[in-house]
């Protein structure tokens, strides 16, 4: 090994590590570190001044951890909610579309828009059948046969005339809503 500018031979690291036991700016005394110099037959001291260091202690920690596990409560939290929401959701729309299918006068088939509405979220009591398609059409990517099949749903339940008329056209207009709605048109 050769000689650097100092005439030292060669180099020793040395890592020491520590645990702080409080938090904020502490002081690390200077290091002394003592070694023979066979070259001037004496006992050297080296010192090593260090820096002013920042730690965080235990508490700190603790703080993070429960902070962390908070945030995860509070997500997994609002996940179940959605995900419990969703399936209230798709349990009323399930049971609208049957509604509406099955239904034998126009009203059990208004009930049944009605049930759809309150799986949308929007005001079920006062919302005509028009105001609904209106509301559908905002939400939803509508086909034109629902403007029709709602119009013809609107005329027969509105009509008190032609009674005869009346159930033969509910039928065939019952299942092509119920279809509309299902595939979400």
């Amino acid at each position: 090994m050769q000689p650097d500018e100092n005439g030292v031979n060669g180099r020793v690291s040395h890592s020491i590590p520590f645990k702080p036991l409080i938090n904020g700016s502490t002081d690390i005394p200077e290091l002394k570190v003592q070694y023979f110099d066979p070259a001037t037959g004496r006992l050297e001291t080296l010192v090593q001044q260090t820096e002013k260091t920042f730690s965080l202690g235990i508490y700190s920690h603790i703080i993070l951890v429960l902070f962390f596990t908070t945030f995860i409560v509070i997500l997994a939290g609002w996940l179940l909610r959605y995900i419990s929401g969703r399936m209230i959701y798709r349990k009323q729309y399930r049971q609208a579309v049957v509604k509406i299918k099955q239904a034998n006068t126009t009203k059990e088939a208004v009930i049944g828009i009605r049930m759809l509405s309150e799986a949308e979220g929007w005001p079920a009591n006062n919302l005509s059948l028009s105001d609904w398609l209106q509301r559908w059409k905002k939400q939803k990517q509508s086909a034109p046969e629902l403007d029709r099949t709602i119009q013809t749903l609107s005329q027969i339940h509105y009509d008190s005339k032609n009674l005869l008329n009346r159930q033969v056209k509910l039928e065939n207009v019952t299942v092509e809503l119920a279809s509309l709605v299902a595939t979400g048109c």
